[in-house]
């Protein structure tokens, strides 16, 4: 009878929690709590990208300097665009142009951030659902795990492998142009002025609609895939080859 007293009064009066400080904290003190604590989470803070100087700074960056509600404001995609060149950078738009960020979007004021990703009630990713999948902080790219909570492996898997051929035959494109400069630079028909400038038009190439595929495709965007990212990359490619020709041309006509 006494034990199933005592069963009945801890069910009705559970064991609390710990009851946690409310804040508010400055950076150094949360991690002298949390590497007792959660060691392994402060490790990957430290050696990932959100602890370079031109990134996230520290804790309270992204979770605020209160315990309540941290883990939620940290989940919230407003806090990761406003570190990542806010609404019209291309690492935003590419997502929020997706199908996931478009139902993200309409649906997240319904999503319930306190929970923990691995059980959160998401139709759609979010940034935090998808680089910080595993739980931890190191910010990485996605898994495929992350993937198979939604889509069955063959269709993930058939889209990573369309996402790899893609990205190849991106690459392929800034090698051609890439060769096309450097043989015209060994047969000395360029001067160093026109390398520059050609130079400039390859760095503009990688860093504009390249990088458009890559960001398309890891988010799968069709806008940043197709029309940011390859047909982009048919038009610069054919704008270098077009320059060379030219200068060629000139050249001819300079000796005649």
């Amino acid at each position: 009878m006494r034990v199933l007293l005592l069963l009945v009064l801890f069910i009705a009066y559970p064991i609390q929690a710990e009851t946690l400080p409310p804040g508010p904290f400055p950076t150094a003190e949360c991690l002298d709590c949390h590497q007792e604590k959660t060691p392994d989470i402060v490790e990957a803070w430290r050696t990932g990208p959100h602890r370079t100087p031109v990134a996230a700074t520290g804790c309270v960056t992204c979770h605020g300097d209160l315990h309540a509600g941290a883990a939620a404001r940290a989940r919230r995609p407003q806090t990761c665009i406003g570190c990542h060149g806010g609404p019209n950078a291309p690492a935003v738009r590419s997502y929020s142009t997706s199908k996931h960020g478009v139902i993200a979007t309409i649906e997240g004021d319904q999503y319930d951030l306190s929970k923990r990703l691995a059980d959160a009630n998401y139709r759609a990713p979010s940034c935090a659902y998808c680089h910080f999948y595993d739980g931890g902080h190191g910010a990485a790219m996605t898994t495929i795990d992350a993937c198979y909570d939604c889509h069955s492996p063959r269709y993930a898997n058939t889209l990573f492998e369309a996402g790899r051929r893609g990205i190849d035959v991106g690459l392929l494109k800034v090698q051609e142009a890439e060769e096309a400069v450097a043989d015209w630079r060994r047969q000395g028909k360029l001067t160093a002025q026109e390398g520059k400038e050609l130079d400039a038009l390859l760095r503009t190439m990688r860093d504009g609609p390249l990088t458009s595929l890559r960001l398309g495709t890891a988010h799968q965007s069709p806008d940043y895939q197709w029309w940011f990212g390859q047909a982009a990359l048919d038009g610069a490619l054919l704008r270098i080859k077009a320059r060379l020709s030219r200068i060629i041309r000139e050249k001819a006509l300079k000796e005649r």
